[in-house]
């Protein structure tokens, strides 16, 4: 009998001490995700990439609209499955100043250029083939989207799939800020 006890006041502590190890490790890695880097307030820093047919396009190109940066890949399921609702937002208040900015992260534009015409994508497209503008905005997991309000500051970063409803709420009313 006394020494079940004792199992099971071992078997507590090594469990107990698990937790806290792990606790200690998740806090350690919430404190180095990439995105500690760029948050919300922040100026939304200029990048230079290349559409479809070979032209550059910059961030700077867009101040005074409000735009979605949306980091993606055609292998990334949570990416293709959000591409509808952003491109039906972009259609909902591309009139009202919005614009989205698709970035493509490292694929070739063959693969891209299919993946856009299969999901209607009606909106700027370039490619980040090296990562370094993905790296400056230190994203993590992809999807990673950045809205920018129409001074050029980030208003909000979305870690993973974004809903349709989410998008056309925070747009509509970023939108309406002049």
């Amino acid at each position: 009998m006394h020494s079940h006890r004792t199992r099971w006041t071992v078997i507590l502590l090594i469990f107990v001490l698990a937790v806290a190890i792990m606790a200690s490790i998740y806090k350690q890695f919430k404190q180095t995700t990439p995105l500690d880097g760029l948050n919300p307030g922040q100026a939304a820093p200029n990048f230079v990439l290349q559409n479809l047919q070979g032209n550059d396009v910059s961030l700077q190109e867009f101040k005074g609209k409000v735009v979605l940066i949306n980091i993606w890949a055609s292998w990334c399921k949570p990416c293709r499955d959000e591409i509808p609702g952003i491109v039906q937002t972009y259609q909902a208040y591309k009139n009202q100043g919005f614009v989205v900015l698709g970035v493509n992260y490292k694929e070739n534009p063959v693969t891209v250029k299919g993946f856009m015409e299969q999901f209607h994508m009606n909106y700027p497209v370039v490619f980040d083939t090296d990562g370094k503008m993905s790296e400056m905005y230190k994203v993590g997991p992809l999807p990673t989207s950045f809205l920018v309000n129409r001074k050029g500051i980030i208003e909000k970063v979305i870690v993973g799939q974004m809903s349709e409803s989410y998008l056309k709420q925070a747009i509509g009313n970023m939108v309406k800020e002049k």
